[in-house]
């Protein structure tokens, strides 16, 4: 957003990928919560810019196609699923969830481009997720300190929207400043260790600091969580965050806290805007701890509906355009490094290194005669 503006006095510097609308990196994108697609049914959505299909078969398992037919472009939203494949609507060609056509019924053999790009997916949180490749290097991330907390359980929450792209607003976890100019923190001494992963699809960091004894307000925090507050994120393909609030705390300080913990999922809307969907996760408990579990998903909500708005100010109204970063923003420098090296999607609007333009193989027929544009006598 105003990435125009100012063009002669604050040029404004394009990256390969970070803050680029027209690019979307391969990750993995909410598509709808699971219990909005039954058995049997089917959907058509616009995704990150790129129009998909979304059916689930008999066998429970949904698939996920590029929408347009590829013998006429009819939307295979408007048809229906027969066993585990998807019927066009208007001449009932029909594929499988590898994209392949299984079934031509007028008696003709099947075209050998009869084809629809197929798209990974997987179910995890109470969403539909959806990868921009015909298989996914990884599964969704995980919560760093869930991973071995065992059965979880979650809420939704509703999503937004924001004026701004999604690598923006996710650096406002690593910008260690805004937490007392904003949030009206008391820290002292921050220390923030950022680190991606090897394998480049990941992003991790923990921020760290000491709660003064000041005021009473400190000093109620000291006596309720400790001296030390931490909380730590996890970056899946830079649209993707998981978060853990109150970490290495001890409630009064002897029984260590399990936290509260949030993912955010992002998407592109239109070259404009965002979408924010939060999901709220905590361990899974039995019988009456089980409204333990939902306060605490409720508290978690609160917590973040409180940052998100005192960031609204910012984020709705930003052309994000660093140039004079310091060493406390270090973390932040490396999380554009990291954002710049992830691969671009086949759904990317921009032109792909190596791109051709390709064209189908049709069987072709002889031109039909030229249609007079005069009354016929």
């Amino acid at each position: 957003m105003n990435r125009h503006k100012n063009r002669r006095t604050q040029p404004f510097f394009e990256h390969p990928v970070f803050n680029r609308w027209d690019v979307v990196p391969a990750g993995w994108y909410h598509a709808l919560p699971s219990n909005k697609l039954a058995k049997g049914q089917v959907k058509s959505m616009v995704l990150c810019g790129q129009q998909v299909v979304l059916f689930r078969g008999d066998d429970g398992t949904v698939r996920c196609l590029d929408a347009f037919c590829s013998h006429m472009g009819v939307d295979l939203g408007e048809g229906k699923v027969v066993g585990n494949t998807i019927q066009c609507y208007f001449h009932h060609w029909r594929y499988d969830g590898t994209g392949a056509c299984v079934d031509v019924p007028c008696g003709e053999p099947i075209p050998k481009n009869a084809r629809q790009h197929r798209w990974a997916t997987e179910e995890k949180y109470g969403f539909i997720w959806v990868f921009p490749a015909t298989e996914a290097p990884v599964p969704v991330i995980d919560l760093a300190d869930l991973e071995d907390k065992g059965e979880l359980t979650f809420l939704h929450g509703t999503p937004y929207t924001r004026p701004c792209h999604h690598h923006v607003t996710m650096i406002n976890g690593l910008d260690a400043q805004h937490l007392s100019t904003i949030h009206g923190m008391e820290i002292e001494n921050p220390s923030l260790d950022a680190t991606a992963a090897e394998d480049g699809h990941t992003f991790t960091f923990e921020l760290r600091w000491k709660i003064p004894g000041k005021t009473l307000r400190q000093r109620f925090v000291q006596f309720m969580l400790g001296k030390t507050y931490a909380y730590g994120m996890r970056y899946g393909f830079g649209n993707l965050g998981g978060l853990s609030l109150a970490k290495r705390t001890r409630l009064f300080g002897r029984w260590p806290f399990i936290g509260f913990h949030m993912f955010f999922s992002y998407r592109p809307v239109d070259e404009h805007r965002c979408e924010v969907q939060p999901i709220y996760v905590t361990k899974k408990r039995r019988g009456p701890m089980a409204l333990y579990a939902l306060a605490l998903m409720w508290i978690t909500q609160l917590m973040f509906m409180t940052l998100r708005d005192e960031d609204g100010a910012v984020y709705d109204n930003v052309r994000f355009n660093p140039r004079n970063l310091l060493k406390i923003d270090a973390p932040v420098a490396r999380f554009v490094q990291y954002i710049n090296r992830l691969a671009p999607s086949l759904w990317s609007e921009a032109d792909l290194p190596g791109e051709s333009v390709r064209t189908l193989q049709v069987v072709r027929e002889p031109d039909p005669p030229p249609v007079s544009d005069r009354a016929a006598p």
